[in-house]
């Protein structure tokens, strides 16, 4: 049985927009006794972000996670979290061969803009946000969202990732201004976007950085959506989302809490293997 948190994947370095080398985030993991410890660098996009790795250094973020590899005390995986942004993402299979990936991690951030050539950033701040919805989605809320729940729903089908990050980060910013998570239209574009992840599918990550950085007062995703991931069969895992060495682990035993609460008694992680299941 699964005691304490003894792994993360979703972990950022200087590398994008992290704090810290990687060796640095292994000294912490080592510390608290992690087993298994994954890297995760926002993915080069044809457009550029000063959040994304480039594609000048993404080479040499490879070499770096797997220079540190061999260690005796830990388990160290070379990932990447990669944006699914129709025109400028790069297709998921083509990252993990070019790079020789342990896994990726797929999210959005970036949503298609109905003139098909903007991008409404919603990991943003606040005003980003609020700007980004006036100006490209004519504060068309629903059509907003419905947006990023049919791009997640395509990152999902089409490019078949590991773990699917964040899954209903477009809550972070929106804080109950435009649109309540109880709405049934909303409810119903979760459900949707659950329904085309399979049982033997992709593992869903519930993410608690906006917990601890005080963004928002659930986890990604929220508790009606982990009951419904489990009503379904659903993988999940737990994950910190750091972008600091001392952020591996925060949270991570009440993200397992909230995973009991909702029902799940096993869950799982990442291996060079594939995936395991521990119970908890």
């Amino acid at each position: 049985m699964m005691t304490a948190p003894f792994f993360n994947y979703h972990t950022h370095t200087k590398y994008c927009d992290g704090t810290s080398y990687p060796y640095e985030y292994v000294e912490q993991a080592i510390q608290k006794k992690f087993k298994y410890l994954g890297f995760s660098a926002h993915a080069p996009l044809n457009i550029k972000y000063d959040w994304t790795i480039t594609k000048e250094k993404i080479k040499i973020y490879c070499n770096d996670i797997n220079s540190i590899k061999n260690n005796n005390k830990l388990q160290i995986l070379l990932g990447l979290e990669a944006d699914y942004a129709p025109y400028i993402s790069y297709e998921f299979n083509f990252l993990k061969n070019i790079y020789n990936l342990d896994y990726i991690i797929g999210s959005v951030h970036l949503v298609l803009a109905p003139d098909k050539q903007n991008y409404w950033f919603i990991d943003s701040n606040e005003k980003n946000f609020i700007e980004g919805l006036s100006i490209l989605f004519k504060n068309d809320i629903k059509k907003a969202v419905t947006t990023f729940y049919e791009q997640t729903s395509e990152m999902i089908i089409n490019e078949k990732p590991d773990i699917i990050g964040h899954l209903d980060k477009i809550i972070m910013n929106n804080k109950e201004r435009f649109f309540k998570t109880d709405e049934k239209w909303y409810r119903q574009l979760v459900m949707q976007t659950l329904d085309v992840i399979k049982p033997d599918g992709p593992i869903v990550e519930l993410n608690v950085r906006g917990l601890y950085k005080k963004r928002i007062n659930s986890s990604f995703p929220e508790i009606w959506i982990v009951k419904e991931c489990k009503k379904r069969n659903i993988k999940m895992t737990v994950s910190s989302d750091a972008h600091m060495p001392s952020e591996i682990s925060t949270l991570l035993a009440e993200g397992i809490n909230i995973l009991k609460y909702c029902g799940y008694d096993k869950i799982y992680y990442l291996t060079k293997l594939g995936i395991k299941e521990t119970n908890i």
